[in-house]
């Protein structure tokens, strides 16, 4: 709770009103005190009684990256007092709310991870704006928000980022069918057979970057360690390479190829301080160990 101004300037008038009417016997200033004493009353209890029966919810995006904003969804009701809402952890803007009501909230989580729960602080000083009462309450979020590391270049991959796909490899020949590439026209064959004859490629072997995330170090070195792994894996990912993490999670270790860069920022916000896989490893992969 924390009282404005104003109440303490009413209550300090309602002291004064009640001294004269002590020493004077005048009957207008009782009247006067009680009608500010019912206005002091009800300017502190009704905000405290519609902060209590608010009622938040929050709903997640899902996906966010460490120190950058996110909007999340946020609803109350519960009262038609207007409030003031605050997402306090992860830190977020204080915001005006008229229940019942929703909008959008923007939140900057500051460390990867897997968020579940939110802190929101709730105030209200309605209707008189004489006192305001605050609250804070923990909201579980039906759906986790996944955090992951904001990217940073990675140089030791760039070794196994210089190596791109191979070239076409001919598997065999066949007639043309509509939606067939130009390029794939084999002409060679067409002169020789007087129709449209298109080449069937194999798949080239693609070459994979291997990156095993360690994570058992100071909170801070872990951290930075699992940015330049977002950041190799990013950058192998554009450069058109596989990509295998080999991590660990609360549940023990865990290998896998990840195919986007929200597959890698998935896998990293669940990346966990333990004995990271070590493997299996592709053939002819590049490894990287941070």
């Amino acid at each position: 709770m924390r009282p404005t101004r104003l109440v303490l300037t009413l209550l300090g008038f309602t002291a004064a009103l009640a001294l004269v009417a002590r020493t004077t016997g005048a009957g207008w200033t009782v009247v006067v005190v009680c009608c500010v004493v019912a206005t002091v009353l009800v300017g502190a209890v009704w905000p405290a009684i519609a902060v209590r029966r608010a009622v938040v919810d929050v709903r997640t995006p899902g996906d966010a990256t460490a120190g950058r904003p996110v909007d999340v969804t946020v609803a109350v009701s519960g009262t038609r007092s207007p409030l003031r809402l605050r997402v306090v952890e992860p830190a977020g803007v204080s915001v005006a709310v008229d229940p019942p009501a929703d909008g959008q909230v923007a939140i900057v989580p500051a460390r990867r991870g897997i968020v579940g729960q939110l802190r929101v602080e709730v105030a209200c000083a309605a209707p008189l704006g004489l006192v305001w009462w605050r609250v804070r309450r923990t909201v579980d979020l039906g759906r986790p928000l996944e955090v992951a590391p904001a990217a940073v270049e990675e140089p030791l991959a760039t070794t196994a980022l210089a190596t791109k796909p191979g070239g076409e490899a001919v598997r065999t020949v066949r007639e043309y069918r509509p939606g067939d590439p130009s390029r794939l026209v084999h002409w060679p064959a067409t002169a020789r057979r007087g129709q449209l004859i298109v080449k069937e490629l194999e798949e080239p072997d693609r070459p994979a970057l291997v990156i095993q995330v360690d994570l058992r170090d100071d909170p801070e070195v872990a951290e930075h360690t699992a940015a330049r792994a977002m950041g190799a894996a990013c950058g192998a990912l554009r450069a058109g390479l596989e990509v295998v993490l080999l991590t660990a999670e609360a549940a023990g270790p865990r290998a896998g190829r990840v195919r986007t860069a929200l597959d890698a920022g998935r896998r990293l916000a669940r990346a966990t301080a333990g004995p990271p896989a070590e493997g299996p490893i592709p053939d002819g992969a590049a490894v990287v160990r941070l």
